[in-house]
């Protein structure tokens, strides 16, 4: 089941040595999985119930698996026949389909050459059962389905998850992480916040006579905010010019651990700069329009 345990089995050519072997992700399933999970079939056929060869000897790969085994196209890899050491009789068996690559672990790793085997050949059964249900209406359909299996399979305990659920455990340290770097970003901004409110303050205290003077020879407000903001950009352009090349590195660094990545756009470095911006103006402008609105003449003789 993709999001779950897989394991590896060996495989060769017909007619090869032992040492010519590789070891490939095995998948057992039915007829109707690839269907079920939506899988693109880009060469050759699915399994068949009205092909008995197909319970037997029938092998679908994918596009990673026809590279492994060094055919020219998925086409071309269509009937030829190779070994799966993965039994006690060594099996032999015809490949009959090839399917697109999907990821069936995390994105941290490439996709490797995958072979779906007949269910009924891997040894113990299979662990999983896949559905495909409509979201309207889950937990009737999960009762109804309890129901069916332990009709079904009365010794064995009912027991099921989401395929989405599965996939997104594969990513739980990152999620952690992320809730990690939230908490502390937002308790770092309110703590910058903090300490821009008290410089703010102490700065308007300092100029209080030059503030007075200003709106005395006709500086408005707004003029006074903007003159007191700029002084305060200016340091948030300088931490951006110093912060966004650290960012990107480290960005980059940490994105290099996924085979499967997004590319890490420089529009996220200029928004996040103009929140700063934002955020430092509004926090300036609640100290400044405070200083600003004061009685020049008093803010004199106070001076």
């Amino acid at each position: 089941m993709p999001g779950t345990g897989i394991v590896a089995t060996p495989y060769r050519f017909e007619g090869g040595t032992d040492e010519q072997k590789w070891e490939i992700t095995t998948l057992p399933v039915n007829y109707n999985f690839i269907k079920t999970l939506g899988i693109e079939l880009i060469a050759g056929r699915d399994y068949s119930k009205n092909i008995a060869s197909d319970t037997v000897s029938s092998f679908i790969i994918n596009e990673q698996a026809v590279k492994t085994f060094g055919y020219e196209s998925p086409e071309k890899a269509i009937g030829q026949r190779v070994i799966w050491l993965g039994t006690d009789s060594n099996l032999v068996g015809n490949i009959v389909g090839v399917v697109k690559d999907f990821n069936y672990g995390s994105l941290e790793k490439q996709i490797n050459a995958l072979v779906f085997v007949p269910e009924n050949l891997w040894p113990g059964g299979l662990n999983y059962i896949a559905l495909k249900a409509s979201p309207e209406n889950m937990s009737s359909t999960i009762s109804f389905i309890e129901e069916t299996w332990e009709r079904t399979f009365p010794s064995i305990p009912f027991r099921y998850s989401f395929m989405d659920e599965n996939f997104s455990n594969l990513y739980q340290s990152e999620m952690q992480l992320g809730k990690i770097f939230t908490v502390f970003a937002v308790l770092a901004m309110f703590i910058a916040c903090l300490g821009l409110l008290g410089l703010v303050n102490f700065l308007a205290e300092v100029r209080t006579k030059e503030i007075g003077i200003r709106k005395i020879l006709g500086s408005s407000v707004s003029g006074i905010v903007t003159m007191i903001s700029k002084e305060f950009l200016k340091l948030v352009i300088v931490a951006n010019i110093i912060a966004w090349p650290l960012s990107y590195y480290l960005m980059e660094n940490w994105l290099e651990d996924f085979a499967y990545r997004i590319d890490f756009q420089v529009t996220t470095l200029i928004m996040t700069g103009l929140i700063t911006a934002v955020i430092t103006v509004i926090t300036v402008s609640m100290q400044s329009i405070k200083a600003a609105l004061k009685n020049p003449i008093k803010s004199i003789k106070q001076e």
